[in-house]
């Protein structure tokens, strides 16, 4: 799993996350990149102030 900040800087890169991650991220715009088994999948999301963010990938 690679997250990257809306400038594309990867902030967080992991391997053999999950089933579940939790991460600690300041307020901004994110890409989240993951793969399982050979087939990837990418999602955008949003951390606001106050407030959890949650991004959920399904194979």
């Amino acid at each position: 799993m690679v997250i990257a900040e809306g400038a594309g800087k990867t902030v967080l890169d992991v391997n053999n996350a999950g089933p579940y991650l939790l991460a600690k991220l300041p307020r901004g715009a994110y890409r989240i990149d993951v793969t399982y088994e050979g087939r990837s999948q990418s999602r955008r999301v949003d951390v606001r102030e106050g407030g959890p963010a949650m991004i959920a990938f399904y194979w």
